[in-house]
């Protein structure tokens, strides 16, 4: 990610911060990035990021910029 415009990262009992077992999204909306921490069953949308009342994502990093690289696994 590169020229963050925003993120959040809470953290709490709700919400911890470890390792992603549930996998991650990648979207690019309204000419920017976004890489969502925490998918959920909700998809990402841009309005709604300060909204306390949706379930979608509380963990994510949006950007100007992005890239990534995909490696076969497993990885343990």
């Amino acid at each position: 990610m590169a020229g963050i415009m925003a993120y959040r990262l809470a953290e709490n009992r709700a919400h911890p911060l470890q390792v992603l077992s549930d996998g991650l999204n990648i979207a690019y909306v309204d000419d920017s990035f976004i890489l969502d921490l925490d998918p959920g069953p909700d998809e990402w949308s841009l309005p709604s990021r300060y909204d306390e009342t949706t379930v979608w994502s509380k963990q994510y990093i949006q950007s100007r910029d992005c890239s990534f690289e995909v490696f076969d696994g497993p990885f343990i």
